[in-house]
């Protein structure tokens, strides 16, 4: 899941949540989760910050995989099969003119309509302002940005690019809410938690060219 959540600092996933991953295998969730239910049973909170300078019109490509801690990697990716992270990102920068990008995969953009060509442009101002994150959609100390990582999963990008006339700074607050995670069988779920649970949607699922097909 990848998306903007009101107040979703207030909404970590906690302890006895149930978590339900929508998407079936292999076109989207793995195997092991796909269409699967899981109870929360531990949690952990972990702040994390990654600043960049950026010149006037400048623009970087951050991603969340953990391939290459050298060169710049964020490592937003867990090594076990059974944890999940729930990724909070919050922004704030020296001129508030940073705007941030969500890829998946991480080499196409996200965010874009539906009609041919009209997707974010940041060479283009008709173009430029469709679809980005920034820093009054997600302050860096509320964030609503919310992001679900798996092992092994492909990697969620962020294209950050500097609308400011002069150099800036911009920091990303990442909150991780790292989940431990046991499967449940559907059958042994109560009505209650059925109705409350999480449902985890693959970010393959609302991509152009999938938005409107049914669910598997």
């Amino acid at each position: 899941m990848i998306g903007i959540v009101p107040e979703a600092w207030k909404k970590l996933l906690e302890p006895r949540h149930i978590v339900h991953f929508v998407g079936s295998y292999p076109e989207y969730w793995q195997e092991r989760v796909a269409g699967k239910y899981f109870k929360i049973m531990l949690t952990q909170q972990i702040v994390y910050d990654r600043a960049y300078i950026l010149a006037a019109g400048g623009s970087y490509s951050a991603s969340l995989s953990d391939h290459n801690a050298a060169i710049g990697d964020l490592g937003l990716y867990p090594d076990n099969t059974m944890t999940l992270y729930e990724i909070l990102l919050g922004m704030k920068s020296t001129s508030g003119s940073v705007l941030a990008y969500p890829r998946f995969p991480p080499n196409e953009w996200f965010i874009t309509l539906e009609e041919g060509g009209f997707v974010p442009n940041t060479a283009n101002n008709n173009f430029r302002y469709l679809g980005p994150w920034n820093e009054e959609i997600t302050p860096y100390d509320r964030p609503q940005a919310r992001i679900h990582t798996i092992k092994d999963e492909e990697s969620v990008g962020e294209l950050l690019y500097n609308d400011a006339p002069i150099q800036n700074k911009v920091v990303l607050g990442w909150i991780v809410n790292r989940c431990l995670m046991q499967h449940m069988n559907k059958e042994d779920l109560t009505d209650k938690e059925l109705d409350r649970c999480r449902e985890l949607i693959h970010g393959g699922l609302v991509t152009r060219g999938h938005w409107g097909e049914t669910v598997p």
